[in-house]
């Protein structure tokens, strides 16, 4: 129901996958196979947990602009559309991660060398999200 909701009601490419998602202590780990036709398929497999405290992004940081967005875009028939998003700052942490799969980065063409060099993990917030318009 979500990729529908998210293709249909906002034009989002979600794909169908089987994902699984477990909490082990303090350690949260996912696993994730595409099962939609329209795309290759793909499996993920990986954990991550938080190596710090967790505290809002510094305003004019790299970790606030990567992080404070409040709209998202989607491209259909050539056109812009903007959707507004409102929710207060995100409560962010550092993050160990542990990839043991990722198809996305080969189908990509990307090579993974080892974990991340910059991982964050954001605290649960509610968001909301109005209908996209056409900007």
């Amino acid at each position: 129901a979500a990729v529908v909701g998210a293709r249909v009601g906002f034009g989002l490419p979600y794909l169908h996958a089987r994902m699984e998602c477990d909490r082990r202590g303090d350690t949260v780990h996912y696993l994730s196979e595409r099962t939609d036709r329209r795309a290759p398929p793909a499996r993920f497999a990986g954990c991550y947990r938080a190596s710090g405290a967790f505290a809002a992004a510094a305003p004019g940081s790299f970790e606030h602009f990567l992080s404070e967005r409040y709209a998202m875009f989607v491209a259909r028939r050539e056109r812009i559309y903007c959707g507004d998003i409102a929710h207060p700052p995100w409560e962010l942490a550092p993050a160990e991660v542990d990839l043991d799969m990722c198809d996305m980065a080969r189908i990509a063409g990307l090579e993974l060398a080892g974990p991340p060099v910059s991982a964050l993990v954001a605290a649960p917030q509610d968001v909301v999200a109005w209908w996209l318009q056409r900007r």
